[in-house]
């Protein structure tokens, strides 16, 4: 998933090597998620967030910020810990790779959906779908 993390680390004056440090990962571990070869979750990003001194929100990429991208962030935290506590409770699991594809789906449904009632009902019916078609 693209985001700002490079952007704002280097506007803070921060090396990767700093960051890594502070996040107890390796700095190639930074680098994959500056360039979206990691997975960002929810907590990562939090961190990294707190440590760069900005809001979570402002690690995504400028075009989503300009939607209510707190409110979109809050709605798309609970609508993955759903699914999450649903796979917890029926013993099931989400390899990291559809993880991924799940968020990158939910990104795309509030990239998508100005109406915000509407996002809700999508993001909604994602979490359902989600978890009726888990492993």
């Amino acid at each position: 998933m693209e985001n700002r993390i490079k952007e704002i680390r280097k506007q803070k004056g921060i090396t990767q090597t700093d960051l890594a440090v502070k996040l107890g990962v390796t700095q190639g571990a930074v680098q994959k998620l500056e360039t979206g070869q990691n997975d960002l979750s929810s907590k990562m990003m939090e961190r990294i967030a707190i440590i760069l001194n900005v809001k979570p929100a402002e690690l995504l990429p400028k075009e989503w910020q300009s939607q209510s991208i707190e409110d979109y962030c809050r709605d798309l935290v609970t609508v993955i810990a759903i699914v999450e506590e649903w796979l917890i409770a029926h013993k099931k699991t989400l390899q990291p790779k559809a993880k991924a594809e799940l968020i990158s789906s939910l990104l795309e449904i509030a990239a998508s959906e100005s109406d915000s009632e509407k996002k809700k009902i999508k993001l909604t019916e994602f979490a359902d779908f989600a978890i009726k078609h888990a492993g």
